[in-house]
């Protein structure tokens, strides 16, 4: 991580470049090993969250994503076995600010048809993805009215029709197969008083392979 300001009274801590590491899993007597590391993808001012793979449409390569700090661009590397294969970027949709960079989080639906990106500030922004070409087309931007909570999160249901979002104080669902997603939004849960010792919030929810949805508790003191 690198120090960068983007203002005199606005100080940002962010990554300016992107490492692969190539690992042997059967080396090191089945432990693994590092076989090669630190080679350089990106150089540039990227965001602090958002970082997301998916399958490519021949479903042996990956899509990776990583979106631009304080920017509406987008790097999108193709990730063979072996090697990088192709990389370009793209700007579209709206600019997202920069201390919202790190309360955000990013994610491919689960048939890799959708990329979205959440801020309890911002909204949740929807874009269609193309697996072949790489490229994303139809930005949304999806208002959120915001409840005071902060650090949210964003998860989608297994089959890609349920959006979850949080501001850490509230879960909240979208229906992505409405045409109006916005009037969608449903009330999950709310933060209920659990301490262990300081406030056991809603963050960074997951999809897991056994279709359930995690979310991380964002121990905050106070």
């Amino acid at each position: 991580f690198d120090t960068y300001i983007y203002a005199p009274d606005s100080p940002s801590v962010a990554p300016f470049h992107l490492y692969t590491a190539k690992i042997d899993q059967t080396g090191n007597n089945g432990l693994g090993s590092v076989i090669e590391k630190n080679r350089l993808l990106i150089s540039d001012t990227l965001a602090n969250a958002g970082i997301v793979a998916t399958k490519h449409a021949n479903g042996l390569d990956w899509w990776i994503v990583v979106p631009e700090i304080v920017s509406n661009r987008y790097h999108t590397l193709l990730i063979s076995k072996d090697s990088m294969v192709q990389s370009f970027s793209q700007s579209i949709g709206i600019t997202w600010p920069l201390f919202l960079d790190i309360s955000s989080q990013s994610i491919f639906l689960n048939d890799g048809s959708k990329y979205l990106r959440f801020s309890d500030e911002v909204g949740l922004q929807i874009f269609d993805f193309d697996r072949c070409s790489g490229l994303f087309s139809n930005p949304e931007l999806v208002n959120f009215d915001f409840d005071g909570g902060y650090f949210g999160g964003l998860s989608a249901s297994r089959d890609c029709r349920f959006v979850y979002v949080s501001d850490r104080l509230n879960l909240y669902q979208y229906d992505l197969q409405n045409a109006d997603i916005e009037s969608t939004k449903t009330f999950i849960a709310t933060y209920d008083g659990f301490m262990n010792p300081g406030r056991c919030l809603f963050s960074n929810p997951q999809l897991a392979p056994d279709g359930k949805i995690y979310l991380n508790n964002n121990f905050f003191q106070g």
